[in-house]
């Protein structure tokens, strides 16, 4: 990923760097992907367990527990495309630290069921299947309107986000959410940790969906 788009310094480390990866980067890689593997079988045993009731509330906090061991997140949201793209469901979120802050009159619009049109949310890139690094909208010079950034039904309430795209069989099938309240929470490694994590759930969420 193009760093200027991010505007974040790669981690000195491993053999992306051309350096020998230690033995705590390598302890780090293992303890990484075993949190990953228990992710998956945990959320998987969960959706098998749901295919006749679906109960999205007790998914959602599924996710976000087992993403914050990764992650560290004041709200995580899943939302699903539908009607071929032009509209955004969401399918559930989860405040998993402290409350999201409303500023002035401004509220958190993302209720769980409703539907958006994909034009009245904006991020079109996420959608076409590119992730989205967020280190504070307040501040970066990328986004004209922050405060429109901020009343945005996904990213309401939130400075700073990781937002990437769920993939079902053969194409993006919606958005995982993942933010904080606070600037400056999210790295590059944040964000390459969020694409697998996305790879892992998002058939996960289109099978309940479905």
């Amino acid at each position: 990923m193009d760093a200027s788009l991010t505007g974040l310094t790669r981690i000195p480390a491993g053999p992306e760097t051309g350096g020998a990866p230690s033995a705590a980067c390598d302890h780090g890689t293992a303890a990484i992907d075993f949190d990953l593997a228990a992710l998956h079988s945990s959320i998987a045993a969960l959706a098998r367990s749901m295919r006749d009731e679906p109960d999205t509330r007790r998914f959602i906090e599924c996710v976000s527990s087992h993403v914050r061991r990764v992650i560290p997140h004041d709200r995580l949201v899943l939302a699903c495309l539908e009607d071929a793209g032009h509209t955004l469901a969401v399918f559930g979120q989860h405040a998993a630290g402290a409350p999201a802050r409303h500023e002035g009159n401004h509220t958190i619009p993302c209720d769980p069921g409703r539907r958006y049109p994909c034009a009245e949310i904006g991020h079109a890139s996420l959608f076409a299947g590119l992730p989205e690094l967020m280190r504070d909208c307040q501040a970066d010079p990328r986004i004209a309107d922050a405060e429109s950034a901020r009343q945005c039904a996904l990213m309401a309430g939130l400075r700073a986000w990781l937002a990437l795209p769920l993939y079902g069989a053969e194409h993006v099938s919606g958005a995982l959410i993942i933010g904080s309240a606070a600037p400056d929470v999210y790295t590059e490694a944040h964000l390459e940790m969020g694409q697998r994590i996305a790879e892992l759930i998002g058939p996960l969420v289109e099978a309940i969906g479905a």
